[in-house]
């Protein structure tokens, strides 16, 4: 648990496009989480955003009203932090792998202005926990299907 507390106001913007159950949740415990150990912090919410240029003047606006930083979610919001580089600090989260996505070169060591979260778990460590609860299976069948996406 963090031991210190933010006393001090500061306002954060946070943003994604397009409707997301995940991005809800994640909001829900940010915001429980900055109730606990910076009440002081005040969210500017826009979610839900329907397009490309709708997210685009929300950015724009924090960061001309100079907002301590941004909370952008979904991978669309990490594509986006990707063509349009922040001008202030920029948190990611609810997207998946974001160095595939373009947002970041390296995920042990982000740069610039952009850092975050992901739900994206590599293959290999997922392999690894099925052989922890499992320790003496020796073959594993992954059964997956393909979405048609109309190209």
């Amino acid at each position: 648990m963090l031991a210190c507390q933010v006393s001090f106001a500061q306002d954060i913007g946070v943003a994604w496009m397009g409707q997301s159950g995940m991005a809800n949740a994640v909001l829900v415990g940010v915001q429980d989480r900055l109730k606990e150990i910076a009440p002081s912090i005040r969210l500017d919410i826009h979610g839900e955003l329907g397009s490309l240029e709708e997210m685009d003047a929300v950015v724009n606006k924090f960061a001309s009203e100079k907002k301590a930083g941004q909370i952008i979610l979904r991978s669309s919001g990490s594509v986006y932090l990707k063509d349009y580089p922040p001008s202030i600090p920029s948190f990611i989260g609810g997207n998946n792998h974001p160095v595939k996505l373009g947002t970041i070169k390296s995920m042990q060591s982000p740069e610039g202005l952009v850092t975050g979260v992901t739900y994206y778990v590599p293959i290999v460590d997922t392999i690894e926990s099925f052989m922890l609860l499992h320790p003496y299976m020796d073959s594993i069948l992954l059964l997956s299907s393909l979405e048609e996406t109309g190209r």
